[in-house]
Parts: C-alpha cells; structure tokens; sequence
C-alpha cells in the first residue's frame, strides 16, 4: 500500500495518532486531502511531528463530524455528480447535506432554482435548500469548497420516513401477492400496471384551476396508500413495486407536450434486454386501458419531450401485451389463488 492510501485509510478509521516510518510533511498531508476531497468533512485539524528516537513522523489529528458516514459526503464536479447527490441525499431525508464542491460556480448551480424544481418532482415533500456554512479550501494543487447545507420539508422528517416505512411494506406485500417464480417480466409489468390502475385515482385536486399542493400525491404512499396520485405517484408506486420484483424499472420526467406540464412515467427492460415506455397515468382512464403500454421512443415522442440523453433507448419490437395476456389466460386460476381480483387480471376479456 502505498503511503497516501495508508494515510487515508488511518483517516478513515478516526485513528488521532498516525505512525509512519520515514519522511512525512505538509505537503504530503496535503496530498492526501487533494486526493480525497470528502475527507475535509472529517479532518478538523492535524499536526506533524518528528521523532528523533524512531525516525518516524507522527501525525496528531483532531476530528468532526464523526458520526456522519464517509458514502453521505458528497463530491460535486459536474450535473450528474449534482443530482446524484440530491437524489441520495433526499431519498434518506436527511436534513444536512454535506458537500465538497470543486467551485463557487458548482456551488451555485446546485442550488438554483431550476436544479431545486427539478428535483423536487421526484421529492415532492422538498420545500427548499440553503448553505449554512461555505469554507474555501486549497489541498495538493486542489481547490474546493466545503459546504454545510441545510435542507427543508413540507412535512416532519419522521413523518416522511414513517410514510417511507409503511410504503415499504406495502411494495412487499403487493408484489409477493403479484409475482410468482419463473413469471416473465412482461407479465409482472401488465399486472403492476393494472394492479395500480384498479387502486389509484388521479388526484381531483390537480385537475382544478386552482390547485392546493398535496406532496403525498406525488408519491408512492399516495398511490398506495391514499390511493389518489398524480402521475410522479404512479410512476413512483410502478417503478417500486417492479424493482422488487426484480425488473428493470426507472422513472422517466419530462414535458406532456400538448399541455407543456411537467410528466412522468417508466421505463422497463423486459426479458428481451430492450427497454419500453409504460405510462400508467394515461392509461388509468374510466377503465384500463393499453394506449401506453410497452411503447418505443418513436411512439412517445408523439406527445412526449424528455432528455434522452440520460435514458436507455426504447426500440424493442417485442409484443409484450399479447405474451402477459396469454400468460394470464393459461394460468388465471391460479394467479385468482394468490388473491389477485379479476379486474387486474381483466377476467372480461379471457
């Protein structure tokens, strides 16, 4: 090993006296930080210290922030590194966020308006963010800035994660309701989709001129819980309930072009490695209907606009709807068995 990794691992393990067998100065300690950066979050102060006896150098440091874990400090360099470290951050709902900024221009970005909005349709209950302390600081060559931010809800954090807990839970019982071993993926993906179109209505309140906000619809617990969503709900429940049966799901924000709204939806991978659109949003109408079932991109870009940059491509020609319809047909006494109602297996069409 190495003597900056050696000191870095001493680092980590809060170790206040560092040994080590010949030459170590200031600028080596420095390197050390400019190499890892989030270790500014832990390391208050330090002195090196020669021993005449040993010929070792000693390294006495000074720690903070001890009970913070290292994978909740955040480097930020770029608009991924950005949201990445938001979407961690909010999905623990954590009141502190601790980050390590590579400059004041990062810093800025980070908590503009416009990164702010676009995270929060994904984290509805975020009402805001601010820097309670920002620290200027230069290691091995390296500049950065040391941020404490604090963030802000809607709602108690300990209602969030209450809430948190009971959707958990939920997700597990539906899809061990759902799911049996060896179905095939396009079959779980039907019945999630009819499974939350039977459960969750849109929420009223959206569709009035004047709209009231009400976070809990853009989640999960509002559409399974609560049982009345917006489409940041549905997705959330559909893309949940999927990932615990072990698909491939991810949820898809961009612009409903014909009422130029924000809009969300999913995005699968099926057993024939391909993604597909699914929108369980409009196709929960007066009855289930399919209109936004397995799509491609081409279809979706019809009345759909979302960075495609940062998704999979969706060009798959499978049939998926007539595989889980047929699935459904040979095994409906079955799936019947494990409770699932009739109207998501939609018996009236078998």
């Amino acid at each position: 090993m190495d003597i900056i990794s050696y000191v870095y691992s001493e680092l980590r393990k809060f170790n206040r006296q560092i040994i080590i067998d010949g030459s170590f100065g200031n600028a080596d300690f420095d390197n050390v930080i400019g190499t890892y950066p989030r270790l500014v979050a832990f390391v208050d102060s330090y002195r090196i210290r020669k021993s005449f006896l040993t010929r070792q150098t000693i390294i006495d440091v000074e720690y903070k922030n001890r009970s913070l874990d290292y994978n909740h400090v955040y480097e930020v360099y770029d608009d991924r590194s950005i949201d990445r470290a938001l979407r961690l951050t909010l999905t623990r709902y954590d009141e502190t966020m601790i980050i390590v900024a590579s400059d004041q221009n990062i810093l800025r970005k980070m908590f503009n308006r416009e990164t702010l909005t676009n995270v929060s349709t994904e984290f509805p209950y975020l009402k805001g963010a601010g820097t309670n302390r920002v620290v200027p600081l230069r290691f091995g060559g390296r500049s950065f800035v040391y941020v404490e931010a604090k963030l802000l809800y809607h709602v108690p954090v300990s209602k969030l994660k209450e809430q948190e807990e009971i959707v958990n839970k939920e997700v597990i019982r539906i899809a061990k309701m759902l799911f049996e071993p060896g179905m095939p993926k396009e079959v779980k993906a039907l019945l999630t989709h009819n499974y939350l179109c039977d459960l969750a209505t849109y929420d009223p309140n959206y569709l009035k001129s004047t709209i009231t906000f009400n976070p809990d619809s853009h989640g999960a617990y509002g559409a399974l819980i609560s049982h009345v969503c917006v489409c940041h709900g549905y997705a959330d429940a559909y893309r949940r309930i999927l990932n615990q049966g072990s698909v491939t799901c991810e949820t898809i924000r961009g612009v409903h072009k014909a009422g130029g709204e924000n809009h969300a939806w999913n995005l699968v991978r099926l057993d024939d490695g391909n993604y597909y659109h699914v929108d369980v949003t409009f196709d929960d109408q007066y009855k289930t209907i399919y209109n936004f079932f397995m799509k491609d991109d081409a279809f979706m870009r019809r009345d759909r606009s979302w960075n495609e940059s940062e998704f999979p491509k969706a060009s798959g020609m499978r049939n998926a709807l007539l595989i889980a319809r047929s699935y459904i047909r040979l095994n409906r006494m079955k799936l019947l068995g494990r409770g699932i109602k009739p109207s998501i297996l939609n018996a009236d069409e078998y």
